[in-house]
């Protein structure tokens, strides 16, 4: 198998990270098949799909014709053979389950071209084990992406015990080919590298809160206005490199004994404090009570509890509304949105008028006006650069 063979993509799978993978590999000009367990599954994947694929056309990301090419480029199906029968590299999302992961992989050896390439999208567990009762375990790498695939560049490569090396390089050069940014473990572990980062880095905020040392949108604030910044640029090590004359060997001579102190006193606990939802909670919600309210104060779409979206065409060319600006999505000649309100105050803001109009009859109201975009930070920020 060589880089160039790679022409048909098995996604065995669907669901949000399936999905994306899919998308992600027709944009690349692959020919790929969408598999999931039943049809009700597979509906649902495909509405994920086109979801992504809606946001996508509307931030002008791809063209509308692009639309149409990316979706011949995907085949949908509830049969498994038919997925891999000719897939000469096979992506599976299935669920974080090892027994049902194992299950899926002896269920694609027994229809897929033995040569073929097998990836599994786990998110922490061993592609060793997941091989482990594999007739060709050499073929088998970890390839955990970072959600959603098809627009966050990220994913972390694990090879079994038996992994082939020359698969692994294989596996790394054809996603590097497809736009991804890959990064290789040397030896398998749990959570693989960008998790393990994650969850250290919540730990200590998990840490610092229980403790009472800050609140929970202070410890929020704190990433986003200060590391956060340089490591949405550079990573840590090179942070650390380029912060100081001496490079990172000065930083590290620098933080000397106070960084040690600083250790001293951090988490080392291995069991996440059992009341810490209990505890966070609230200060999320408070945290989001502070947001604009063009930004909005809860989860849900601004036009909130009570309010509904109809789009209607003389032409009938209008497919739906977006939620986030009203508007007819796509655009279309004829088209108009409504929104339906079951009283006049404003969701989101609890004050008429913000994003309602005053109903003129019980039930209706006008169409609301576009939110700014891009939102701006959710909170204040001071001057830059500062």
């Amino acid at each position: 198998m060589t880089l160039d063979n790679i022409q048909q993509i098995a996604c065995v799978g669907g669901g949000v990270i399936g999905s994306s993978w899919a998308i992600q590999f027709a944009m690349k000009g692959l020919s790929t098949t969408l598999y999931d367990i039943n049809q009700e599954q597979l509906d649902k994947s495909e509405s994920q799909m086109h979801k992504s694929l809606d946001a996508l056309e509307q931030y002008q990301a791809i063209t509308p014709q692009q639309r149409r090419e990316l979706t011949e480029r995907i085949t949908l199906t509830t049969s498994i053979e038919e997925a891999v029968k000719n897939a000469q590299f096979i992506q599976e999302s299935g669920p974080e389950r090892l027994e049902i992961k194992q299950s899926i992989l002896a269920q694609v050896e027994q229809y897929a071209a033995p040569d073929a390439v097998y990836a599994s999208s786990t998110s922490g567990l061993l592609i060793t084990d997941i091989a482990a009762k594999a007739s060709h375990p050499e073929r088998c790498v970890g390839a955990h992406p970072y959600n959603p695939p098809h627009l966050i560049p990220l994913v972390e490569l694990t090879s079994g015990k038996t992994t082939s090396p020359e698969i692994l390089t294989l596996v790394y050069a054809f996603y590097q080919s497809i736009g991804k940014e890959a990064v290789l473990l040397r030896r398998e572990c749990p959570g693989f590298i960008a998790n393990r980062l994650q969850l250290a880095l919540y730990r200590e905020v998990q840490d610092l809160v229980m403790r009472g040392v800050c609140s929970v949108e202070d410890a929020d604030k704190a990433l986003v206005y200060g590391p956060g910044l340089r490591w949405a640029i550079f990573g840590h090590n090179m942070i650390m490199q380029l912060g100081n004359p001496g490079g990172l060997t000065g930083m590290v001579q620098m933080l000397g004994s106070s960084g040690d102190r600083w250790l001293e006193d951090m988490a080392s606990w291995t069991h996440q404090p059992d009341n810490w939802a209990e505890v966070a909670q609230p200060g999320v919600d408070q945290e989001m009570a502070h947001f604009p309210d063009h930004v909005g104060h809860t989860n849900a779409p601004p036009i909130g509890t009570g309010c509904s979206l109809s789009c209607s065409s003389s032409t009938g060319s209008c497919k739906r509304c977006d939620p986030w600006t009203c508007k007819p999505f796509p655009a279309a000649a004829g088209c108009a949105c409504a929104l339906h309100c079951s009283s006049a105050s404003a969701p989101g803001s609890g004050t008429p008028g913000a994003y309602c109009k005053t109903p003129s009859s019980p039930g209706s109201a006008g169409l609301t006006p576009a939110l700014p975009w891009p939102i701006p930070l959710r909170w204040s920020a001071p001057p830059w650069p500062h």
